[in-house]
């Protein structure tokens, strides 16, 4: 475990992204008690041969956190949260030494999450929907750099499956959007599935 770590072992999650420093950033998420866990960011300045501790997003209610570098320098991280599981934004300004809490991005049972930025400056929110009746991948669009969100949008539609989501997405030199997900089940089989679907912001 790295010398200054507060709580190990620690799990990383999300994008291993460049910091505006140079340095290489990830964030972890490591079990406090049965019901509360703490996020962190971690850096490495050796290329990802070593890591150290940098500072603590969330001490009692972030679990699974995924991090973005926005063109200005300013640090997100969308991260799950412990009590009621749905998505929380933070945000740092100073190379994710300190962070502030911005607000929630998701309503409740839609969790985990994934960032983007896209190449007309706005950010792409992806996440599982687990709410009854209505399970899927959603997405969610800023044009104020994470200050405020579009409605949710239905992206991928798996209302046969329980445990839906992690999305991970890219885009395409055409402007279209990949995103790649899991789910329990799909019509064709009941057995865990990876799907991808390439979709339009535009549709």
């Amino acid at each position: 475990a790295p010398p200054d770590a507060p709580a190990w072992p620690a799990t990383p999650f999300g994008d291993i992204v460049q910091l505006p420093d140079g340095e290489l950033g990830v964030c972890t998420y490591h079990l406090v008690t049965k019901t509360e866990h703490s996020a962190y960011l971690y850096i490495s300045a050796d290329d990802g041969l070593t890591w150290s501790y940098r500072s603590t997003i969330d001490p009692i209610n972030a679990n699974e956190t995924a991090p973005l570098v926005l063109p200005s320098g300013r640090l997100l991280a969308a991260s799950r949260s412990e009590f009621k599981n749905y998505l929380r934004l933070y945000g740092s300004d100073d190379v994710g030494v300190s962070w502030d809490y911005v607000g929630p991005v998701s309503l409740t049972m839609q969790i985990p999450g994934h960032l983007l930025h896209l190449d007309d400056g706005r950010l792409l929110l992806t996440f599982g929907i687990r709410n009854t009746g209505f399970r899927g991948v959603g997405a969610r669009i800023s044009d104020d750099g994470g200050d405020s969100w579009w409605e949710t949008r239905f992206v991928v539609d798996l209302e046969n499956s329980v445990d839906v989501g992690y999305p991970s997405s890219v885009q395409a030199a055409d402007g279209t959007i990949i995103t790649a997900y899991y789910c329990s089940g799909v019509p064709t089989h009941m057995r865990f599935h990876m799907g991808v679907v390439r979709w339009s912001l535009n549709e």
